[in-house]
């Protein structure tokens, strides 16, 4: 081979082994509108849209790997709007195959959904099928997934985004992303089949699922809908506002193969039958590091883990919410474990069993957690359980504190039939509860098992029913007092401490161990006496 042909040969290897630059095509300086930025478009290529307002709908990458980007003004907000003016959806992605879509920094509005499966209509926003696709930064809002076009009534699916897979696993994320007041079954977004999501930093807010059919109660998912997904991971989030007229008002999974919910907030959520906060069926998810406040729901006004549920709540709290009967927690049917969590001031205002939490045909430990000032309605046949209602389950209850609930029967805790394995309560304090009978603990045809716990100071019985001594129990109708406690939490430790510091040169009773009406250096020696002890 001649040198001039060996270079040659040379630079065309090179050449091939380099991939083409990404070209930046400019709406409407290179193009007018958005789509035909994306028909002149080739792999890799930006669409970079300026400030203003568009309006176009079905836009389509078709199967190109492609960034859709709108402007940002200087301190970050959204310039650039697409609104669809409800023809269809803003954004159509369809059999993407191998390529990824990336939308970023736009407010996607005025859709009105994609005809879907048999005539069906989903996505509002944005209809995804068979599709990779990341958003990042965008503001998805007022969007309807529209209904049937078969002439019926039926609500679409996904008010602000729907994804589907029909066969292999799909990647869906969204970064950073505003969801609001989008109209559709699964409100905000709705996932389907073989799909991974995966949610950061997003906030879900006044999404609205409606009945399925008129006159219909069910839909499912205020703010989200996950339906037979792989994947879904859901981390910093907010998801507040939301309704549904059936299960789930800020989020629902049902056949969820693995779920992960970390640092998030479910707030003011509503939903017509289960789960104000959050419903999952047939799944298996861990909760951590989250609150659950101010849902309503008939039952389970906080959480819902119903059948075939393997599920963890984990150093969360669950506070303030209302349902008509079964709690802010409940479970049924399902295996879950509930750990160094806060169930509290939660209202069962109809009557009907359980206030913090209820358990049902289920098994479930609960350990290290504090379940305070629970009420159910009082003067009703079935106002039971204030604290726990246990229902023929497999229960065990470790480490954990009961206190100022209230019920007429059980107001602590109230247990029904002993099913497969009677309730078993070690180390815990069941006190200052009450009820018209078992302020602590009223047992109904079961035996609870209780060791090392103390349960006293409940009005207006300590424990109604049958249970079994293990030992070393304190059952009385006065708790004996704990100098140093200044928490209540029945040890002295370094937030005593803290405490005192806090309540220094005060008249703070829970501080003021010597009672002498001042907390100063004489408490603290009280209280340094006692450090590290647990109360007697």
């Amino acid at each position: 081979m001649t040198f001039p042909r060996l270079l040659i040969t040379l630079v065309c290897l090179a050449l091939a082994g380099t991939a083409a630059p990404a070209d930046v095509i400019n709406v409407p300086e290179d193009y007018p509108t958005i789509q035909g930025a994306i028909n002149a478009s080739t792999d890799g290529d930006v669409i970079q849209i300026a400030a203003g307002n568009y309006y176009e709908y079905s836009l389509n990458p078709a199967g190109k790997s492609l960034t859709i980007q709108g402007t940002l003004d200087s301190d970050g907000s959204l310039l650039t709007t697409i609104d669809a003016q409800q023809i269809g959806s803003v954004f159509y992605l369809y059999e993407g195959f191998d390529a990824l879509t990336v939308i970023k920094d736009l407010v996607i509005t005025g859709g009105y959904g994609s005809e879907h499966l048999n005539s069906t209509s989903a996505g509002g926003g944005i209809y995804c099928r068979d599709s990779d696709l990341t958003i990042t930064g965008c503001e998805i809002k007022s969007n309807n997934a529209g209904i049937s076009s078969d002439g019926g009534m039926t609500p679409g699916f996904g008010g602000g985004l729907y994804c589907y897979s029909s066969g292999l696993p799909r990647n869906i994320t969204l970064v950073d992303c505003k969801i609001t007041e989008n109209y559709g079954c699964g409100g905000g977004l709705m996932c389907r089949n073989e799909i991974n999501l995966t949610l950061s930093g997003c906030s879900f807010t006044q999404n609205y699922s409606p009945p399925l059919e008129e006159g219909d109660n069910g839909s499912f998912g205020g703010g989200i809908y996950c339906f037979r997904t792989l994947a879904l991971r859901i981390s910093d989030c907010e998801f507040s506002n939301n309704y549904t007229s059936y299960n789930g008002g800020g989020i629902e999974i049902y056949l969820g193969q693995s779920a992960i919910i970390t640092n998030c907030v479910l707030d003011s959520n509503q939903a017509g039958n289960a789960g104000g906060g959050f419903v999952a069926y047939a799944s298996h998810l861990l909760i951590r590091d989250c609150l659950i406040s101010n849902n309503n729901s008939s039952f389970a006004g906080g959480i819902a883990f119903g059948f075939d549920t393997k599920g963890i709540l984990l150093d969360s709290t669950v506070v303030s919410n209302t349902s008509k009967y079964r709690g802010a927690v409940f479970m049924e049917g399902s295996e879950c474990n509930i750990d160094n969590s806060t169930i509290a001031d939660n209202q069962n205002t109809d009557g009907w069993p359980g206030g913090g939490i209820g358990v049902r045909w289920s098994e479930t430990t609960i350990k290290g957690c504090t379940i305070a000032n629970n009420t159910v309605a009082a003067d009703t046949e079935y106002s039971q359980g204030g604290g726990l209602f246990i229902d023929e389950s497999e229960l065990k209850i470790i480490d954990s504190t009961i206190s100022g609930n209230s019920a007429d029967e059980g107001g602590g805790i109230y247990c029904r039939w002993g099913g497969y394995n009677s309730p078993i309560i070690y180390d815990c304090y069941i006190i200052d509860n009450q009820a018209a009978a078992g302020g602590g603990i009223y047992s109904y045809g079961a035996d609870t098992w209780i060791k090392r716990t103390f349960v006293c100071s409940n009005i207006s019985d300590q424990i109604v029913g049958n249970w079994n001594d293990e030992g070393e129990n304190t059952i009385a109708d006065e708790c004996s007092t704990c100098p140093g406690d200044a928490t209540g939490d029945f040890f002295v430790d370094v937030n005593d401490v803290l405490y005192v510091l806090s309540a220094w040169g005060s008249d703070d009773v829970n501080a003021d161990f010597n009672d002498n009406g001042l907390v100063d250096v004489n408490d603290v020696l009280i209280l340094l006496s006692q450090f590290g002890e647990p109360c007697p």
